[in-house]
This record gives structure tokens, sequence and C-alpha cells, in this order.
């Protein structure tokens, strides 16, 4: 495996590659005794002898007629400048703070967002700006690589509500079940995989487990994508650790093989993308200070008591799925504008129990359902169930009335109607899942009171739908026990709402060149990387091969050939590239490391051999006959077909058939001898 850049990464837990320098041995890059290595006093000299240069350039361009005597004016960089300035350009392990390997793999991706994805990649540039400040200090204060956080490039393109086909959701395309094993709230009310802070701190705790399990970043954000049962079958089918090893199978989906490279090629123009000509301008971070709030209230009433606008609260709180914060939560945080926390605490204190949230009923007409009806409103079908207390059932029928939750109204929560109904009794519908203690607790009554109330004798003998009387002052209800002054004054809509401000949690992030994981250019160790990867010879078989052929050999152009790029075009197929050039299907998957079944697509970089400098004319447009061109013989296989053959040699089926006399639904039998002109 091929590493890049100045004394460049193999991959985790491999020795550096040193960087040929031009004019530098290796003795006087490290500095040795003797060998003139670059001192304190060569530093200096450099520095004078670069002043002296921007001097000169600064007086040839200021003088009259420049441009005439370009050549004889412009005075020439010494080798010793020239070798001393390109020493200076970082490593791979100083630019990323984990080892970031450039292989083909890599470097076609690279290619693929300086291509087709370019726009793409750009606007995920952009975004990136509102959350990486965060991000890398989250991932900083978790203890994993902050160049980790350009895996948002890949997952979701830095867009907080992205969804995935598998369901997916947010900036780390977390699993609901993923999700709420690292704590985030996933229900009706809240799905705390958009908000960007609490899914940020998940994210990195996720991966700092995956590298605990694996050893091994590229393990790890392998298992990111693919789950960890899913890399410790391939490890154990593969025979090996080695995440590159283990992508040169199947073991792992073609997806996960994809998505370690794409990362490390997203980090690497990431980190520098004005070199590579993308805009270095970015959208600001995101700033905001958290207060949390300890009943219900819709985000409209916030707006009007601290003058922002709705949507300015719903964008800082994306994870509200109804515009109002959650029932039955003692403390919940909600994000407001930066510099408003005091104000909007003060002012939400005096707002009356009453008037906390908007309440809005909406008549079901002929033909309408509850999806139809949440969709309308902005809400969901369990925030609507909750609201009308229809446990899990669906049915609903024309003319009823349905009190709406969200962003068009939200209800009270059980608790609250029942304290408000001055503790007369109430009916609670048993939905999946509830216990006859956890419907207590919901209500603040005792366990006993409600077996009694309800003539049971066994606690656990509950159904689905079935309807419970919650008791008159058998027990007093949670909110009016034994009430502190503040819930007492809330309950009575006075001033002791539970508001107050978390100064710790501001979030006061901005965008520098640090802060965003920037450096001057990675472009030099991607070029080192190509050049590297263009020349060298690898030998891919492994031990106990001797006398056989590389498939290294294989994939190499013919010794003496020179290799040339050609840029796919809309349309192409190997096949047809092959014919344009010359080269059989086989020779140019070789070439550029491609397995069958691998797609290629416009504007994609490849190899190909010296003949591509003129591509090959058919024998019509060459004016020659098939005799006089240059015949192979290929012996027929079990398998075969006329289709599958000119594939091979990049031919066309009614030619082979011509060149042999035969018709193109002739019966091939193995051993058969086929001419190919």
């Amino acid at each position: 495996m091929l590493a890049s850049g100045c004394g460049g990464s193999l991959g985790p837990g491999r020795h550096p590659s040193p960087c040929p320098l031009a004019d530098a041995t290796e003795s006087q890059r490290r500095g040795g005794p003797g060998t003139g290595a670059a001192s304190a006093e060569d530093d200096s000299l450099l520095l004078e002898e670069i002043d002296w240069l921007i001097d000169s350039l600064a007086v040839f361009f200021d003088s009259p007629g420049a441009a005439a005597d370009f050549d004889a004016e412009v005075p020439d960089i010494s080798d010793s400048l020239a070798a001393l300035t390109q020493a200076r350009l970082p490593s791979t392990d100083e630019i990323f703070d984990y080892p970031v390997t450039i292989n083909r793999r890599v470097l076609t991706w690279i290619d693929f967002f300086l291509g087709r994805g370019r726009k793409s990649f750009e606007r995920s540039l952009v975004r990136s700006g509102r959350y990486l400040a965060m991000a890398r200090e989250t991932f900083r204060q978790e203890g994993i690589p902050q160049d980790l956080v350009f895996l948002g490039h890949v997952e979701s393109g830095f867009q907080v509500n992205a969804l995935s086909h598998a369901r997916a959701l947010g900036l780390w395309q977390f699993m609901r079940g993923t999700a709420k094993l690292y704590g985030l709230r996933c229900d009706a009310y809240v799905d705390e995989r958009l908000d960007p802070e609490k899914a940020t701190r998940a994210a990195a705790r996720h991966l700092r487990d995956l590298h605990e399990r694996y050893g091994d970043w590229y393990l790890a954000m392998a298992a990111y994508n693919a789950g960890a049962g899913g890399v410790d079958r391939a490890i154990q089918r593969a025979g090996t650790r080695d995440f590159w090893q283990i992508a040169q199978t199947r073991c792992l989906h073609h997806e996960t093989r994809n998505f370690v490279p794409a990362i490390l090629a997203a980090t690497i123009l990431a980190k520098s993308p004005g070199a590579y000509g993308f805009t270095e301008e970015t959208d600001a971070a995101l700033n905001y200070d958290t207060i949390t709030v300890g009943e219900p209230i819709d985000l409209r009433v916030i707006a009007r008591s601290t003058g922002t606008q709705p949507a300015e609260l719903e964008r800082l709180n994306p994870a509200l799925l109804i515009g109002q914060t959650p029932p039955l939560a003692e403390k919940y945080e909600l994000h407001v504008p930066l510099g408003l926390g005091d104000a909007t605490a003060r002012r939400l204190a005096q707002i009356p129990a009453d008037e906390r949230l908007l309440h809005e009923r909406h008549k079901v007409r002929s033909g309408e359902n509850l999806a139809v009806i949440a969709k309308r409103y902005g809400t969901t079908v369990r925030a609507i169930q909750d609201a009308n207390r229809l446990g899990r059932s669906t049915l609903i029928h024309a003319g009823q009335s349905l009190l709406i939750p969200g962003r068009g109204g939200s209800a009270r929560s059980p608790r609250e109607d029942y304290v408000a109904s001055g503790g007369d009794p109430v009916s609670h519908r048993v939905r999946r899942g509830e216990t006859l203690s956890r419907i207590a607790a919901l209500y603040g009554v005792g366990l006993d009171a409600l077996l009694k109330a309800n003539k049971l004798s066994n606690p656990n003998r509950l159904q689905v739908g079935q309807q419970l009387t919650i008791p008159v002052g058998r027990a007093a209800p949670k909110p009016a026990a034994a009430p502190e002054p503040a819930r007492a004054e809330a309950a009575r809509g006075g001033p002791g709402f539970q508001v107050e401000v978390l100064a710790s949690r501001t979030l006061m992030a901005r965008n520098n060149s640090e802060t965003l994981g920037r450096v001057p250019s990675t472009a030099h160790i991607v070029e080192h990387a190509r050049q590297e990867i263009g020349t060298a010879e690898v030998d891919d078989d492994g031990p106990g091969q001797a006398g056989k052929t590389s498939r290294a050999q294989a994939r190499r152009p013919a010794a003496g050939t020179q290799t040339q790029t050609y840029t796919v075009r809309r349309g192409d197929t190997l096949g047809k590239i092959g014919q344009r050039f010359g080269a059989t299907v086989a020779q140019l998957r070789g070439w550029n490391n491609l397995r069958s079944g691998d797609l290629i697509y416009p504007g994609q970089k490849l190899a190909v051999s010296s003949s591509a400098a003129r591509p090959q004319a058919s024998l019509a447009q060459r004016g020659e006959s098939p005799a006089q061109g240059a015949n192979r013989t290929h012996v027929v296989k079990r398998g075969d077909s006329l289709w599958k053959i000119g594939q091979r040699y990049g031919v066309k089926t009614d030619d082979i058939a011509r060149w042999n006399g035969i018709s193109r639904s002739a019966k091939l039998l193995p051993g058969q001898k086929l001419k190919i002109l």
C-alpha cells in the first residue's frame, strides 16, 4: 500500500516513508552532522534570501517596460532555497491528528469531489461552518481526533435534517436504536438526533467506543457505517484486521468499502479547500444561549415575549418536532438567540399557566386520517393520539373534534388535566407498554389507591385499551404535593414559572483557521501520492507465488510504454474506451484498480497506455483488411460467449463472427480457437 505526502503514513501502526526532496539528501533533511542540514543559521540565510527575492520582484514589476524584459530580469531561485522551502512543507503527521493514507481508492474519491461531486461538496463546505467549531471542541473534550469531524461531509453533507434511505437521521446519521443507547431522546415530541450539539457529543462517544473495540480508526469508521457486527464478521471472514485488505474482498458491503476512503478524501480537501479552488467562505458558527423550562410552552409564546421570530426559534431547536417543549419533562433545555437568555427567562416567568400553550381544534372531515391531519398542522400522529387520549388507535370519524398539539396548538399533559380538574375522577386508556405503577406515577396517585378504584387484584394484568379511573383524593397529585414556592406560583400562573439560564450551556463558537481545522495546503501530499502510485511496483500476490504472473504486473502497461489520462464522457463504457484506445477491458480494469462490477462515471480519470495518445481507428477506418492486423488467438472457455469475448478484447461481436466465418448465434465449444484482430 502506498502512502502520501512527505513522511506520509502507511496506515495505523506502520512506519512513515520519507518524501524525496529535490536537491536534498536524506541525511541533509534529517540534519545529520557534516551534511549541510537546515540549521538555525540556514534558516536565517533562507529568510534573507526570500526577502531579497521579494524585494527584487517588487522593483522589477514596478519598473517601466518590465514585461518586455521579463526573461532577462527575473532573478533565479537558487537550488538551496528551493530545497529548504520544500523541506518545510508539512507531512501528513503534521497536518492530520490521526493516520491518513492516500491510495488509489482515496485518490478516486478526491477526483470525484473535484469533478462530478464538486458543487455538492462545496455546498457542504459552506454549511459546515455552522457546526465545525463546536464539533471539533466536542471531539477534543471526548478525547478523539478532531479531524474526524469531516466525517460529516460524507454522512450528511452537514445538513442537520438529513434522512437516509435506512431512516438514519441528522448530522451524524444515527439510527433510532443507537441514538437511544447514547442518551438521545427520540419520541413524538423530541428527536435529539436533530440537535447538533447533543448529537455531536453522542457521535464522538460512539466513535470513541468503536476505536476502543478495534484499536484502529479505519475499522471504527467502517463500524460506524456498517455496525460492529458487520465489521466483526468481515474481520473473521477475511482473516485480517487491515481495513484495506478487507476492502479488497466482498466481506464488507460496497457502501462501507467506499465509506472510509470517501472520508479520507473529504478530510484532505476540507483541510485546505482553497488549494483546490473551493471557496474558503463558510456560514457563520451557530451560537445561542440555553435556558431550561420546567413546564411545556409553545415556541410562538416565547417568540412573542422576546421579540424574536418563531422560525428563528425553530432553527435553533430543530429537535422539537411539534413547535413546543415536551410535556412531562422536569427540565428541558431550550436554545434562544445569543444574548437573550436572561431576558427570555424573566419574561417567561411572568406568563400565566393558561397562556403558555396555544390550543387549536380541528373538526375531522370525511376522508381524513390522523396522518393527513398531522401533516397539515406540522405535528405527529403520536402527539395527536396523546393529546386526545386515543391510545394507539388511529380510528377517527367525520365530525369528531380533535385537539391539535404542536405548531397549531398543544395539549396539556394528563397530570396537568388532573390538577386542573381539582381532583375530580378522570379516565385513562391504557396504552401499549404502560404499567399500573407508571400510570400511577403519571397522575401522582398511589398504586394501592389506583388498584382499589378499579377493583384490581393483580397490578400486572392490564390490557391495551382498558379504561382506568383515576381516583378522587386518594393521593395528592405530584404538582400540588408539598410545592416549592416557585412550583406553587407556576401552578397559579404566577411569576414562579420554572425557567433558569444555564451560563455554562452558552455556545460561543468562532470560525477561524484553527477552529475550522484548516492548514495552508494539502495539495503537495496528494501530488506526491499520485507520483508514487503511478511509478511504484506493487506485488499483490504475497508470499508463495514465485513462478506465477503477478496480478500487479498484469495491471501495469507493458514495459517501455507511457501512461496517459482519459476523462470519461457521458455514455462511455469500458468496452467503448478499450475500442477507442486499443486496450482490452481487463487491461483498463487492471490499470485503474477496477473490479468487476465497479461503475465509471462522467468526469472520472482513467489511466490508459501510450496508445491513448493516438486513439486506434477500426480496421475499416484504417483501410486495412483483417489479414493486415495483428492476429491474436482466444481459446474458448466454458461459459464464454461472443459478447463476453468482445468485452474482454474491446471488439465488436459482429467483427469476431466475421473474422472467424461464423454467425453471431453460433454455439461455441470449450477449446475452440477464435481469431481476434
